[in-house]
């Protein structure tokens, strides 16, 4: 039995631990005004666009040279990495138009594959005699290379075993793109989904001294027979087509891309880790930002009654707070990341619906108590304009949110400028971020103008492809930087069973818990924090500079993020920064000075390189 002095102790025990849990809660509350945006104020505005690196055609800085169709989509990925390398670039439509100063070579010579002709291959033979790196932006036609031995040596294929084949899958080597290897081969019918990577492609075999990144994979029983069981038990990959590759001939290098991989902002990143495989060691600037936004969330009419009823038993309201909400509450804890909700008080705007204006104080203390931020969403269903959508919802959040700052705002696949004007015309001027949807050849981001950024979705949680894997992968190297948005617009008004709250919920938990352990070195940001980290990255102003052991970074900033990259070498000591570890020979550095030196456990020739 339980003494009374001892049940006495017990009863005051809870009691306290009772009260303290009352005024943490009651703390909490009244520490967080969820009426008001506690990211304002996280950004800084005020004539940054004038600091973006203004790509030209000079040489007399780092540059590096393209070849191929005006505008094609390959120059618009080069273009793009010059303007975030700050370097710059020089465009030609044919080989015999460059002329190579052997003095100051560019760093890479970019070929569109498919625009060359036998005439060129003696030219690039030349640049590869004079130490050249070289990149393969996409193959020439098959017909050129099977008919010419010299252009099979320079790209490093010993054989085209044959002219198509249909691939099991595909396999991301270890050490290229930061993030580890990655398995592209369907092996559960879930995986099925996601194989939309091009599986038929000629069969390439790789010569010695190349270095394969991509390989294709087929069927072991396949291998078997057109190699014999001892190469597969010995060589298992050594016969496997070439994907992404590259190729070693005395001081060149001569990078290949067989596919469409340069054709988009996944080239980027690429463009990096080839940067990376020619460097004795690589630094530069990123963004160090993960973040998640849920646009059309929350809203505050119960439409669509019918259906909801039919899925949930409930109104839309009542969806949205009693089986959402506690679903992207578990996701936010299990990554531990604060989300960025994109309000509009309805979905389909041709409903009339009365919105409930009961929900709108409730919705928005549940935002708060997890440090979310709120946004603007101009993506509703129905015939309104968006300077309509935006007066119905500015009568709403005058009315019940007057105090709080919108900074942010979703504006979907509408032209960005039209939408500015609209914001301004309304006179919501804090907003200056907004996010639209991922295309395939826009930038990721760039500035509207002096005050506003316009920042681009990589990925959504709820579809995960191989080939969106792959450019995920390429924007973390490039940028340490990922956006996921998830329309839960879906939720109220579902096509398909996929779109229904439990399906959708078990592919974005699913995704967003594996990104961020995957890259769980950077930082989980709302959208205002990650748009002055933009702004930050595009003001970066550095100089590199190597003797010996000791490696200088000179920053005219004494914050930043940059990506450090070795080949096998140790960071002995570090000044001025922090760092922490990302894979092997991969490190993320947080600088804390102007001034950082980096003490290695190996010698090297001296560096120097100017970055701004």
């Amino acid at each position: 039995m339980i003494s009374r002095r001892n049940f006495a102790m017990i009863s005051l025990i809870m009691l306290v631990l009772l009260g303290l849990f009352m005024f943490t809660e009651a703390a909490k509350q009244e520490l967080n005004k969820y009426d008001s945006n506690p990211y304002t104020g996280d950004v800084e505005k005020g004539g940054e666009s004038n600091q973006v690196y203004q790509v030209s055609d000079s040489t007399e800085s780092a540059y590096s040279v393209y070849i191929g169709e005006d505008s094609s989509e390959i120059e618009m990925t080069v273009e793009q990495w010059s303007g975030y390398h700050h370097s710059n670039l020089l465009t030609y439509t044919s080989c015999e138009d460059v002329k190579m100063d052997v003095e100051h070579k560019p760093e890479f010579i970019v070929i569109q594959g498919s625009s060359i002709e036998e005439s060129d291959v003696d030219i690039i033979g030349d640049w590869i005699q004079q130490g050249a790196y070289i990149i393969f932006a996409d193959m020439p036609s098959l017909k050129l290379i099977k008919g010419n031995e010299t252009l099979r040596a320079y790209l490093g294929i010993s054989e085209v075993y044959q002219d198509e084949v249909e691939l099991t899958g595909m396999s991301l080597r270890e050490g290229f793109l930061i993030g580890g290897a990655g398995d592209y081969v369907e092996d559960t019918d879930y995986e099925e989904d996601m194989q939309d990577l091009d599986l038929i492609t000629p069969w390439y075999l790789l010569s010695s001294g190349t270095k394969m990144y991509l390989a294709g994979e087929i069927e072991d029983e396949d291998y078997k027979e057109y190699f014999g069981e001892d190469n597969f038990n010995n060589y298992p990959t050594a016969f496997l087509p070439g994907i992404i590759w590259r190729n070693s001939i005395e001081d060149a290098r001569v990078f290949v891309v067989n596919g469409d991989y340069m054709k988009s902002d996944t080239g980027i990143g690429l463009l990096y880790a080839m940067e990376y495989e020619v460097s004795g060691f690589q630094i530069y600037p990123v963004v160090n930002a993960q973040s998640t936004v849920m646009t059309a969330y929350p809203t505050f009419a119960s439409e669509n009654g019918e259906q909801m009823n039919q899925i949930y038993s409930r109104d839309a309201i009542s969806v949205l707070r009693d089986i959402v909400w506690p679903g992207l509450v578990e996701i936010m804890t299990n990554t531990n990341s604060r989300m960025t909700f994109m309000l509009q008080t309805r979905i389909d705007y041709s409903d009339q619906t009365a919105i409930d204006v009961g929900d709108i104080a409730m919705l928005m203390r549940f935002l708060g108590i997890q440090e979310t931020e709120a946004g603007l969403s101009l993506g509703g269903k129905g015939t309104l304009s968006s300077l309509e959508q935006l007066q119905q919802d500015k009568e709403i959040y005058d009315t019940y949110l007057p105090d709080y700052t919108f900074q942010t705002a979703y504006i979907g696949n509408q032209d960005a400028g039209d939408v500015q004007s609209v914001l301004s015309e309304e006179g919501y001027t804090d907003v200056s971020t907004m996010l639209r949807d991922y295309e395939a050849n826009g930038e990721i981001f760039s500035y509207l103008s002096d005050d506003t950024l316009l920042l681009s979705s990589i990925n959504t949680g709820s579809s995960h492809t191989y080939s969106e894997d792959l450019r995920a992968r390429s924007i973390e190297t490039a940028f340490a930087y990922s956006l996921i948005s998830e329309d839960l617009s879906e939720v109220i008004y579902p096509t398909t069973k996929e779109q229904e709250w439990q399906n959708l919920y078990e592919k974005l938990s699913s995704y967003c818990v594996a990104l961020f352990q995957q890259y769980d070195a950077f930082d989980e940001l709302t959208l205002s924090e990650t748009s002055q980290r933009v702004r930050d990255y595009f003001q970066a102003d550095y100089e590199i500079r190597r003797e010996g052991k000791t490696i200088t970074l000179t920053s005219a900033e004494d914050s930043g993020y940059f990506i450090f990259r070795t080949h096998g070498e140790k960071i002995v000591e570090i000044e001025g920064a922090d760092y922490e570890k990302l894979e092997d020979d991969a490190y993320l550095i947080s600088l804390n000075s102007k001034s950082v030196t980096i003490t290695m456990d190996q010698e090297s020739e001296v560096y120097y390189y100017e970055g701004n």
